[in-house]
């Protein structure tokens, strides 16, 4: 099967509070256009993107990375928030793919 998309999971390593946050990356091997955006949730929520789209696990190259809370918060504040479920981030891709 063809490699459809890229999709990481990028987490924060845990605050003070114990919690993480999640932001991913979606790439589309077809345009060469990714798009990023915070997510509710954790990487349940992120891979949930895979079977919204009706993809098969061979279509995807799916990894996650881990960063420090102020290496994550750099990049974190700068992005929009894409939503917390499948649905969402999925309307949220396919939007940002139409720009």
């Amino acid at each position: 099967m063809k490699l459809k998309i890229i999709l990481e999971s990028v987490n924060s390593k845990r605050d003070r509070n114990g919690n993480c946050y999640w932001y991913f990356n979606y790439t589309d091997n077809e345009t060469g256009k990714t798009i990023s955006g915070t997510v509710s949730g954790g990487d349940s929520n992120i891979r949930s993107i895979v079977r919204e789209l009706n993809l098969n696990w061979d279509e995807v190259h799916y990894f996650n990375t881990q960063m420090s809370i102020r290496e994550f918060n750099k990049i974190y504040n700068n992005l929009p928030y894409a939503g917390c479920t499948a649905k969402e981030l999925v309307s949220f891709i396919k939007k940002e793919l139409e720009k």
